[in-house]
C-alpha cells in the first residue's frame, strides 16, 4: 500500500511540474541543492542548472565557481573531479566506469571497472559533449560543442570533433596573466568581483 501511495504521489508531483514551468525550476533548484549535500565535495558558487541526473554523487568532487548546464548526466561511480572555474554547457554526459567485456559472459559481465575522470581548473566544455571513462582534461582547455572526449586533453588545448582533434592552443602568456591576477568569470563570463574571488563566489 505504501508503495502505491508513493507512486501516485510521484506521478502527481511530476504532472504539476510538467504543467507549471515556474514550479519545475523551483523543484530542480531544491533537488540540486540536495544533490550538492550528497557530493564528496562541493565548493563555493557551484551552480547546477535544471534537470540534471547525478548518479553516485558521493564520488563527485566540485571545486569553486563551477557551472553545469541543464540536462547533464554524470555518473560518478568511479570518481569524478572537476576543478575550479570550470564552465560546462547543457547536455553533458560523463561516465567514470566501464563494463568488463573480457569476463565470463557476453557482451560483458557484471564486473565494474572504475576509471576516474579528472577535469582540471579553468576548463570550458561546450554543449552536447560526451566524456568517456578514464579521461583527464587538462587545465585551461576548451572542448567544442558536440565533441566526444575519449582520450586525454592537453592543458590549454582547444579540441573539437568525433574523433577529437586539436585545432589550436590558448595563448600561454595571456592565460598565465589572467590566472596570476585571479581574473575569473562567473555566469556567462561576467567578471567576478574581488570580494567574490576571496569567497569563491
Amino acid at each position: 500500500m505504501r508503495r502505491i501511495i508513493s507512486s501516485v504521489t510521484d506521478a502527481i508531483i511530476k504532472l504539476f511540474i510538467y504543467l507549471e514551468p515556474g514550479l519545475r525550476w523551483k523543484y530542480y533548484k531544491l533537488r540540486n541543492q540536495i544533490l550538492k549535500q550528497k557530493m564528496k565535495k562541493c565548493g563555493e558558487n557551484c551552480i547546477i542548472r535544471g534537470g540534471v541526473t547525478i548518479l553516485h554523487p558521493e564520488g563527485l568532487s566540485l571545486g569553486n565557481n563551477i557551472h553545469i548546464g541543464n540536462n547533464a548526466l554524470i555518473d560518478a561511480l568511479g570518481g569524478i573531479s572537476i576543478g575550479d572555474n570550470t564552465h560546462i554547457a547543457r547536455n553533458l554526459t560523463i561516465y567514470s566506469y566501464n563494463h568488463n567485456y573480457e569476463g565470463s559472459v557476453l557482451p560483458y559481465d557484471d564486473t565494474i571497472i572504475k576509471k576516474p575522470v579528472v577535469i582540471e581548473k579553468n576548463v570550458w566544455i561546450g554543449a552536447d559533449v560526451k566524456i568517456a571513462p578514464g579521461v583527464t582534461i587538462g587545465e585551461g582547455s576548451i572542448i567544442g560543442m558536440g565533441s566526444l572526449v575519449g582520450k586525454d586533453v592537453p592543458p590549454l588545448a582547444i579540441m573539437v570533433g568525433k574523433p577529437l582533434r586539436i585545432i589550436k592552443y590558448r595563448d600561454r602568456q595571456h592565460y598565465d596573466k589572467l590566472e596570476k591576477t585571479s581574473s575569473y568569470g562567473g555566469i556567462n563570463g561576467t567578471p567576478l568581483k574581488s570580494a567574490d574571488k576571496k569567497n569563491g563566489n
